[in-house]
């Protein structure tokens, strides 16, 4: 019975060593397998971050060219402004003038008219300076 007890328990050991065996080479794929998901993940990390580094990059330069084509155009809209309207603005001015003293002149001439006796020299004085066309426009 001893000998027989003996090989049982001697038997018990092989099959708990062999389990032991098979989980450590479990353990050590599995740890193996853990190291590589950790390098792949690492290095997907790095390549992840070197594209959103990139991105920025590209979105940055962007920014600056939108940048510098936005103020180019304001820039080119200004002159193109200047150039056309300035001196559009400039001509309706000195037209306004023109009238206006164009009028002022035909008021005054009216008024000295008006004072003046019919056949006087100041109103034929005032009617041939209106005539005259002295402030008629280029």
């Amino acid at each position: 019975g001893e000998a027989a007890e003996r090989q049982r328990v001697q038997q018990q050991l092989v099959e708990t060593s062999k389990r032991l065996e098979a989980m450590e080479v479990n353990g050590s794929d599995l740890r193996l397998r853990l190291e590589a998901l950790e390098q792949q993940l690492c290095k997907d990390v790095v390549l992840q971050s070197g594209v959103l580094q990139a991105m920025q990059n590209q979105l940055g330069e962007l920014h600056q060219q939108l940048s510098r084509s936005v103020a180019t155009e304001l820039e080119l809209r200004l002159g193109e402004a200047q150039e056309t309207w300035w001196p559009r603005w400039q001509q309706q001015l000195a037209t306004e003038v023109q009238d206006q003293v164009r009028r002022e002149y035909r008021r005054m001439a009216l008024e000295l008219t008006e004072q003046s006796p019919p056949g006087s020299r100041g109103a034929r004085g005032a009617r041939g300076r209106v005539s005259s066309g002295e402030f008629s426009t280029p």
